[in-house]
């Protein structure tokens, strides 16, 4: 067991057994005497004990943290003592005398690439260049200074060089760069040679010749620049290091919180009455390691959050309280935790999505009902599609998930039947949503349809008579149906209908509750005679009706083809006619529209037609009596 002792030497603490502290002080002291007493002595002994600091400190790692004996000796014969200093050079020096190379020749070791920052016109860079390779520094600054007008790749080189090559700043480095042992007569001889060089810079720069000044003004300009940003930042970081240190520490609590309260919450809840996807976690969790998984997933997510937590204490502090048993014992304990976590969710996880799969609610069905002759149907709910097909009897059949289909009510009373989804919150339940429901119904005689909220499809349906109602954002779609008269009133909400087929006589009443989102297309559709009773907003666009009666409101707007008769009160309403076009018309018809534009600039409105295209078909809008808003409106909204 030995005594140690706590020193300061060039500016760093060190622990250092008693024995050694002993041969370095009375080494430090024969190196005081040998230097004399002036300030640039002292000086000279500052650089030598930095210069010690270094080399004690590439001697110490997490297993060795104290200086002995054996490394003041190791120290001691690689700078050698007063002694040696004067039988290589003789007795002290005169300030600013060069020392002759032949005489140092044997201390030479192996050149290091620093920035040399006391030769520096910007960042050393070229400096520490010219002394790594023993040249004028001026030559590489000429080279990074032209490389800019040949495309800027020596700017960039010259940057990069800035922030990987470290900057000389101690003795020790300066020595390494030139190339020269850390000897104690280097240390002397450098100390002093380094005080002349500050003392002569004034008069070095008045002997400059005029091209090295010129080619050094501007980049001392920008040194001083750099050195001013340098001051603001010394004075700004502090600030920020504590910001984003707090930062730290404030986020990785707020992570360690949510990670440790969702891990106790999911325990507790492991055996509930909760459900995924409609799927009792309960059963999830018995076919599970759950608790080894819950483990491994807490460590994998938790461990980085503590270290983002020590991260940002000791970014506030200043002080590195993490040793390296502690690091690699959390290092070693995540990695651990990610490999099982992974692991077990590979094992696992397809385990659970075939149950989750598989389970019973979740499966697709069918369902038959027998019905009588349906003459009316109602449909009401969201995620409902009803399907009614032409057929020689009347059926019903439901399909979907079972967890659907069973909040779908079906009813038959006499001749109608009502067909009504439920909703249903879902209590204790994760991620369960509802799926459409598909209904399909064959009724040879029906002549009466009301929806509301859902989506409907009519296919190759013959009747006599069919009257519809519809509304609350329902959707209607009526193919290659062959009927002779129907009426469709658009009630409240906003509702999509398309008609295709044969409908001798159409009457579409809708009320003043209707928006504008509702919409009647009926391009397709051949008929006779179209009466229009319209209230509200909607928007009706006709095929190629015979005839068209019309009583409208001033908001309804109808678009319609060919050269039907109209009849009623269209004064000031809101009435298109437009023409179907070929891409060939439509791109012809737009160049001309275009040139006539640039001759009457400023008069597009009055022009008596506009051309609409949606990539597919070409039409042509008629501008008729409209007004100028209403006929932009209608143009932009067809």
């Amino acid at each position: 067991m030995k005594k140690t002792i706590s020193i300061n030497l060039g500016g760093q603490a060190f622990t250092i057994e008693e024995e050694a502290y002993n041969r370095l002080r009375n080494y430090l002291e024969e190196i005081k005497k040998h230097c004399g007493q002036n300030a640039d002595a002292d000086e000279v002994v500052s650089d030598i004990e930095l210069g010690m600091a270094e080399k004690f400190k590439t001697t110490l790692s997490a297993y060795k943290e104290i200086i002995t004996l054996d490394d003041v000796e190791s120290l001691i014969k690689v700078m050698g003592t007063p002694e040696d200093f004067d039988r290589e050079v003789g007795d002290n020096p005169k300030v600013g005398e060069e020392v002759k190379e032949d005489v140092i020749n044997n201390k030479l070791v192996k050149r290091r690439l620093y920035r040399d920052v006391d030769n520096r016109l910007l960042g050393g860079v070229a400096a520490g260049l010219g002394a790594y390779f023993e040249v004028d520094p001026l030559i590489f600054r000429l080279l990074f200074f032209a490389s800019i007008f040949a495309g800027g790749f020596g700017l960039g080189l010259y940057l990069l060089l800035w922030l990987i090559v470290p900057a000389a700043r101690s003795v020790n480095q300066k020595l390494e760069m030139n190339g020269e042992a850390p000897t104690l007569a280097a240390f002397e001889r450098f100390s002093k040679n380094s005080m002349a060089w500050k003392d002569n810079w004034k008069k070095r720069w008045q002997e400059s010749s005029w091209i090295k000044k010129i080619i050094s003004l501007p980049f001392l300009a920008l040194d001083c620049l750099i050195m001013v940003l340098k001051k603001i930042w010394s004075k700004l970081w502090p600030a920020i290091r504590f910001i984003f240190g707090f930062g730290f520490i404030c986020f990785s609590l707020l992570a360690l919180g949510i990670i440790g309260v969702s891990s106790l919450y999911a325990i507790l809840e492991a055996h509930s009455v909760y459900r995924l996807s409609y799927v009792p976690i309960a059963e999830i969790s018995s076919s599970l390691p759950f608790i080894w998984m819950l483990l491994s997933a807490f460590l994998s997510l938790a461990i980085p959050a503590l270290f983002l937590l020590f991260a940002g204490i000791i970014i506030v502090s200043h002080k590195n309280f993490m040793r390296f048993s502690m690091v690699a014992i959390l290092i070693s304990l995540w990695m651990v935790a990610g490999i099982a976590c992974i692991s077990m969710g590979l094992r696992y996880g397809p385990d659970v999505y075939v149950r989750v799969k598989n389970y019973p609610a979740l499966q697709l069905s069918t369902r038959q009902m027998q019905v009588n002759d349906l003459k009316k149907i109602n449909v009401s709910g969201d995620y409902i599609r009803l399907i009614v097909e032409s057929g020689a009897t009347s059926s019903v059949s439901v399909s979907g998930r079972n967890v659907d289909i069973k909040n779908v009510d079906l009813k038959n009373d006499g001749d109608t039947l009502s067909i009504n989804r439920q909703r249903v919150n879902e209590e204790y339940c994760l991620s369960c949503k509802s799926n459409e429901v598909t209904v399909t119904v064959t009724a040879p005689d029906l002549n009466y349809l009301k929806i509301n909220g859902a989506d409907v499809e009519l296919n190759k349906i013959t009747s006599p008579e069919i009257n519809f109602e519809v509304s609350k954002n329902s959707s209607l779609n009526i193919s290659e149906a062959k009927i002779a008269s129907s009426t469709l009133t658009l009630l409240n909400g906003s509702s999509d209908v398309n008609l295709d087929g044969e409908i001798k006589v159409l009457t579409v009443n809708s009320s003043k509750d209707t928006s504008s989102v509702s919409t009647l297309s009926a391009l397709s559709l051949k008929s006779q005679n179209i009466i229009l009773n319209l209230q509200g907003s909607p928007k009706i666009v006709l095929g190629n009706p015979e005839n068209i009666q019309a009583n409208l409101s001033n908001q309804a707007r109808v678009y319609y083809g060919g050269q039907p008769k109209i009849s009623g009160d269209l004064k000031n309403k809101g009435v298109m006619h437009y023409t179907k076009i070929s891409e060939t018309e439509y791109d012809k018809e737009t160049q001309a529209a275009s040139e006539k534009q640039d001759e009457n600039a400023g008069e597009e409105s009055k022009a008596p037609y506009r051309l609409y295209s949606d990539g597919l078909n070409y039409y042509h809008l008629e501008r008729g009596q409209l007004g100028d808003e209403v006929f932009s409106e209608m143009s932009e909204s067809f």
